[in-house]
């Protein structure tokens, strides 16, 4: 009975250390860009995952297969937000037909999201 008592502990021990390891996943909505020269059509919808071993959270908008990471949720969503533009912008600024099938996808997706309300 110690025997089996001990390696139940031991299973316990492996099972909390991967529930540990194993990310908090979640969604949350962006209405914003962080810059008043952009501004969204729609709210983007984003997965935050946060691994608290790492003490790292990443944000992901999957449509463009865009992610940043940060300390906490929040700065992990200003930087993808920065990200984003920045990806918009280059993409904008490409001429399409150079563009290869994914970033021009990403393009279309962008662009039904992202405006550029003021030019520089």
């Amino acid at each position: 009975m110690v025997e089996k008592m001990g390696v139940l502990v031991d299973q316990m021990a492996k099972l909390r250390m991967e529930v540990l390891e194993r990310p908090i996943k979640w969604t949350a909505q962006i209405h914003d860009l962080n810059d008043a020269d952009y501004e969204l059509s729609v709210p983007m919808l984003v997965l935050i995952e946060e691994y608290p071993n790492d003490e790292v959270v990443i944000a992901r908008f999957p449509e463009v297969e865009a992610f940043a990471e940060g300390v906490t949720a929040s700065e992990a969503i200003a930087n993808l937000k920065r990200l984003i533009l920045d990806l918009y912008d280059e993409l904008s600024e490409a001429a399409v037909d150079s563009l290869g099938d994914l970033p021009q996808a990403w393009l279309r997706v962008l662009r039904q999201t992202v405006s550029k309300v003021r030019s520089e």
